[in-house]
Parts: C-alpha cells; sequence; structure tokens
C-alpha cells in the first residue's frame, strides 16, 4: 500500500497511468491538469454554490480513462482538501467510481461511511 502525500502523488499517478497513446509525457501532464481544472471547478461549487455539474462529470471520466480503477478515487482524494471530500464523494458515487475504502492518504483511511453526501449536488446530479 502506498500512503500518497503531496511530495509523492505525482509520482504515483504516473505509476498507474494508463493511456496507450501517449506519446511524451506532456501528454501524462496535460492528463494531469485535468485534476487541477476539476479542483477549480469544485472549490467555485464550495465557496459560491454555483457548479457545471457536466464539466465536472466530463473531467472526472476523462481522469478515470487515464487512472483506472480505485486509483482515480484515490488520485483525487490525496490531491483535494478534506473540505471538499463530501461535494467529491457524491460525484462518484453517481459516477459509481467511489470505492468503500480508499487506504493511504496522509496516513489515513477514508471510508464511504464516514462522509457526507453534499445533497445539494446530490439533486443537481439527478437533474442530469
Amino acid at each position: 500500500m502506498v500512503n500518497l502525500t503531496k511530495d509523492n502523488i505525482k509520482l504515483y499517478a504516473a505509476s498507474v497511468y494508463q493511456n496507450p497513446g501517449c506519446a511524451s509525457f506532456l501528454e501524462f501532464e496535460e492528463d494531469y491538469l485535468r485534476i487541477k481544472y476539476l479542483k477549480t471547478l469544485l472549490y467555485k461549487y464550495l465557496n459560491n454554490k454555483k457548479i457545471n455539474v457536466r464539466i465536472m462529470i466530463n473531467h472526472i471520466i476523462c481522469i478515470n480513462n487515464v487512472f483506472p480503477g480505485e486509483a482515480t478515487a484515490k488520485i483525487l482524494f490525496a490531491e483535494f482538501s478534506e473540505t471538499s471530500w463530501n461535494a467529491l464523494a457524491t460525484i462518484l458515487l453517481y459516477l459509481s467510481l467511489m470505492p468503500h475504502e480508499i487506504k493511504g492518504i496522509d496516513g489515513k483511511t477514508i471510508t464511504l461511511s464516514s462522509i457526507s453526501i453534499d445533497n445539494n449536488l446530490l439533486e443537481k446530479l439527478r437533474e442530469l
């Protein structure tokens, strides 16, 4: 089990990266940049409740395409602050990408039962 921190998250992401068409490190960087875009969108939502749900879902699907399986959730939870975990888990649950347990995030184990669902965000997701 790898314990992810801000210092080693990108190295972990590179180790689980799966993009058969990737020709250079630049493509990895572009795919990884989607996480930053998603983080910006999520923080905008958390600060003023304005959200473009479709763009957030698109970014998560694209991230999941190159960081498959539980790696998507592990990378996102390691990259995002705890204040955004409820909203992040809500979207991942909606997409059926949220595992019941994520081990090794700054020495912690995150369990699905320990995270509250963001009901406002869930309502927006259901409107799609």
